[in-house]
């Protein structure tokens, strides 16, 4: 009898397993926000990256290893689980508001305003940029898997930014990288400047191929005045928890004759940045988001 029972049991968690995988399949693949998937054609490209080795790309140095799928279940299940006492403001964030027409018609001295946590808005000699432009109210594939962000509004809704000249994005994760904020800015941004592998989301959220630039470390590219540099960073990337590292994460360096910008993306501490600096800096400002 007891051997019965336990042979129920387990046919019902097996069961239930299965369900749970073949949902998590059907989910990611056909739920937009999860983005797109990096294809052979592609990966036989990056192979010229000092980055990518094995089919994926690799930090410069040592990191802890990557957690197995049972380790990343368990640590989206803390994430998800967990409170946090005072985690959250008990109000949200007050922001302050930017007038729609000083944005549009702004001189040529340079601006920088934060939008919360990965995003700025950058202006200066005559271009509008957004840096990881992460406008979504949650940083999760769908709302139901995170919180709400601090800040409800915005210095100013996107709506009202007028033309976009350039999106700089960091790397792919959900915090910086964002399925609605894309399709809101998509058809009034001129060019998205992103790491190598990143244009795969893109492409498949409906943005031309031709108006993507990928990049690899230490890559550059002239936006008329302004140079844009990709340089290195120490993370990771990944939007499935079969798609870690396929795509590249970096920092940014923004340089005009007259400003020089460093915006780090999320990076751990590395030599990286002293080589940056002694490449490229010193810098008038620099973003840690």
């Amino acid at each position: 009898m007891m051997k019965r029972i336990l042979k129920k049991i387990t046919i019902i968690v097996l069961a239930i397993i299965g369900l749970a995988i073949a949902f998590y399949f059907l989910f990611t693949n056909f739920y937009p926000s999860f983005g797109g998937d990096v294809s052979k054609a592609r990966k036989l490209v990056y192979q010229k990256s000092p980055q990518f080795k094995q089919g994926i790309f690799h930090n410069s140095k040592a990191v802890p290893k990557d957690l197995n799928f049972s380790e990343t279940l368990k640590l989206s299940y803390t994430f998800l689980t967990t409170n946090v006492p005072n985690g959250r403001p008990k109000k949200d964030l007050k922001v302050h508001k930017l007038d729609s027409a000083a944005v549009a018609n702004y001189t040529k001295e340079a601006r920088l305003v934060w939008y919360g946590h990965s995003t700025f808005l950058v202006q200066l000699k005559g271009k509008t940029i957004l840096l990881d432009p992460m406008l979504g109210q949650v940083a999760a594939p769908h709302p139901l898997l995170g919180e709400n962000r601090f800040n409800k509004s915005f210095p100013l809704a996107v709506e009202k930014l007028g033309t976009i000249d350039a999106v700089l994005f960091s790397h792919d994760h959900y915090d910086h990288l964002d399925y609605e904020t894309i399709l809101k800015i998509k058809d009034k941004t001129k060019r998205f400047y992103v790491p190598l592998g990143l244009g795969v989301h893109l492409e498949a959220w409906g943005v031309p191929k031709e108006r993507i630039t990928e990049l690899d470390w230490w890559q550059e590219t002239q936006l008329e005045e302004l140079t844009l540099v990709c340089t290195p960073a120490q993370h990771f990337s990944g939007r499935k928890f079969n798609t870690t590292r396929s795509t590249l994460w970096s920092s940014w360096v923004i340089q005009s004759k007259d400003e020089n910008i460093y915006f780090s993306g999320d990076s751990g501490y590395a030599s990286h940045f002293k080589e940056i600096g002694e490449k490229y800096g010193p810098f008038d400002i620099v973003s840690f988001p």
